[in-house]
């Protein structure tokens, strides 16, 4: 009585240093199955399509308290001017997928965080904007990266609002999006 021969294992097989084993091949066992799901999610997608509602935030769940450092909403200062935590400014500008502003605008926005510095004349200057040839030989999150710098230079020296507000002057043409 003779045996079928033995399939061979992945691991019977001696590999170089460096060397992976082959991946397993995908089989697919029962095709009108996937078919029939692929046209469920197909009528699903016609009859509704997801991601076109505007998006809200969750709510907290009961008893939930903000914790220490946790972003808060918008407060209201005694000058009137709403308080905004560089948290909530990041949330703002990476809005539609924003990296950073176009260099003419950041370039403006650069020498608003030179005002605030030299109003003393003590303060460290801001960290200067990607520009130039650095714009171009840059990719989308170190200049993302830069501008979240900019968010924390001007925070402790309550600019973060005034910047905010020269941000959110700006229309969407004068942004720098994710895939530019």
């Amino acid at each position: 009585m003779s045996r079928p021969p033995k399939t061979p294992n992945l691991t019977d097989f001696a590999l170089f240093p460096g060397e992976r084993p082959a991946a397993a091949e995908a089989i697919e066992v029962n095709s009108a199955t996937a078919w029939a799901e692929f046209e469920q999610l197909q009528a699903l997608q016609n009859g509704h399509v997801p991601f076109q509602e505007p998006t809200v935030p969750a709510p907290l769940p009961e008893g939930a308290a903000l914790r220490a450092g946790a972003a808060a909403p918008f407060t209201p200062t005694p000058g009137g001017a709403p308080a905004i935590t560089v948290e909530q400014a990041l949330v703002e500008v990476r809005r539609f997928n924003r990296v950073c502003p176009q260099p003419e605008p950041w370039q403006k926005l650069y020498e608003l965080l030179l005002s605030v510095a030299g109003r003393d004349g003590t303060r460290q200057p801001p960290p200067p904007p990607l520009t130039g040839r650095a714009w171009q030989g840059t990719s989308a999150m170190p200049k993302r990266i830069c501008l979240r710098d900019q968010l924390e230079w001007a925070a402790p020296y309550a600019a973060l609002p005034q910047v905010m507000a020269f941000l959110m002057s700006l229309s969407e043409t004068q942004w720098h999006h994710m895939g530019d």
